[in-house]
């Protein structure tokens, strides 16, 4: 396996080819031009978008937060149990509702971080993040030519795209914890330690993938905002094995 990537690190890179930065944290596949960062918990009542509503619009005073008219005493205890730290009793309190309104946005958050603090139900959330997330994509009209970014749920393209590094999804990952680091930068919550900690798995994800330059870029980025990383330093002690030469994207 490492031989396999060494030997694509040596080989002509064409990543910067194939991304383009929309910020300087930023690296999107080059199809991906049209960008949407949208707010869909503006526009939600019981978990579920109102009917010709925008993102940009609010509901009338007294409607949110309805996170379900059927089991909004239960989403609420679940975020009580999550704060205090019983984690095993947020999932627990969340298991018939998340299977009765499965399309309930708000159910699907609660229910998906409280089972990825568990180590026994953690891959468990994978499902559910990935239940969220289609259909956030679906809601923003995610495409081949088109980035989406609902910056309400930001936290759910985060542990998504830890949960695929858990799996080695590398590309996936990757896209994921960018789309991530677009809601943040909107957020205007850069240079903190979870921008830091985005920015170390964008270097891993570039180097399992073969992309010298991309790894090389986000890995010193990494060291330029936060001198004292270590995570990157063996990314990029890798890379310099590789001849100057061969390295050209």
């Amino acid at each position: 396996m490492r031989l396999l990537l060494f030997c694509l690190l040596l080989l002509p890179n064409l990543s910067f080819a194939q991304h383009y930065f929309y910020t300087p944290d930023c690296a999107l596949p080059t199809a991906k031009k049209n960008i949407t960062i949208g707010y869909t918990a503006n526009v939600l009542v019981a978990g579920r978008r109102i009917p010709n509503h925008t993102s940009e619009q609010t509901p009338a005073d007294g409607a949110l937060p309805i996170m379900s008219l059927r089991y909004g005493f239960d989403v609420e205890a679940s975020a009580q149990a999550y704060q205090s730290g019983d984690f095993a009793k947020a999932a627990a309190l969340l298991e018939e509702p998340a299977r009765q309104e499965p399309d309930n946005l708000y159910i699907l958050t609660h229910y998906a971080r409280a089972l990825f603090q568990q180590t026994a139900t953690k891959g468990r959330s994978f499902t559910v993040y990935r239940q969220l997330i289609a259909q956030l994509d679906e809601e923003l009209q995610e495409g081949p030519t088109s980035a989406t970014v609902d910056a309400s749920f930001l936290e759910a393209y985060w542990k998504l795209g830890v949960l695929r590094l858990d799996n080695q999804q590398w590309a996936e990952a990757d896209y994921d914890i960018t789309r991530f680091l677009i809601g943040l930068r909107a957020a205007d919550q850069l240079n903190t330690p979870i921008h830091e900690q985005a920015l170390s798995y964008l270097t891993e994800c570039h180097y399992m993938m073969g992309h010298a330059e991309l790894c090389r870029y986000f890995g010193n980025k990494t060291l330029q905002l936060f001198p004292g990383n270590t995570y990157v330093r063996k990314y990029l002690s890798a890379l310099s094995i590789a001849k100057p030469s061969m390295r050209k994207s």
